[in-house]
């Protein structure tokens, strides 16, 4: 562990149960590394019950529904395969015909997890823009999108 590159929660949390097997005391530990000394027994607490697992930081939620991620990446991907420009609400419009009901950031991301890219399909600021000075550098956009 010393020699891969980790986190430096893990680090410090590595270091706790080190200090401690040396025979240092929690509060000893806690002042040595500037932390709570009810910090250093959840730590050795959770070592003592988990073992190394305890070590990194536990993820908050529920466990990742791969099943429904899988379907979703499917869905899109053959949405992706027709000649056609979609925006995000006709993304969902398309897979809440299939059941899958998501957000327009849900869907977003979703597209960056199967490596779609995304662009936009109208630019946002055309409305605040000066049309000379916007064309002159090249950003200002056409109605025919």
């Amino acid at each position: 562990m010393r020699r891969n590159p980790i986190p430096p929660r893990v680090r410090d949390r590595v270091e706790i149960i080190l200090l401690s097997d040396a025979g240092w005391s929690p509060p000893r530990i806690a002042i040595h590394l500037g932390v709570c000394g009810q910090t250093v027994r959840d730590v050795l607490q959770a070592f003592l019950a988990r073992g190394l697992d305890a070590l990194y930081p536990f993820r908050p939620g529920p466990v990742p529904n791969t099943v429904h991620l899988d379907r979703v990446a499917e869905e899109l991907r053959r949405l992706l395969t027709e000649e056609r420009t979609w925006t995000s609400r006709q993304f969902d419009q398309a897979l809440a015909e299939q059941g899958i009901v998501l957000g327009s950031r849900q869907i977003r991301r979703h597209l960056k997890r199967i490596e779609a890219s995304y662009h936009r399909t109208v630019w946002p600021l055309k409305h605040k823009q000066n049309p000379v000075k916007a064309k002159r550098t090249g950003r200002c956009r056409s109605n025919a999108n």
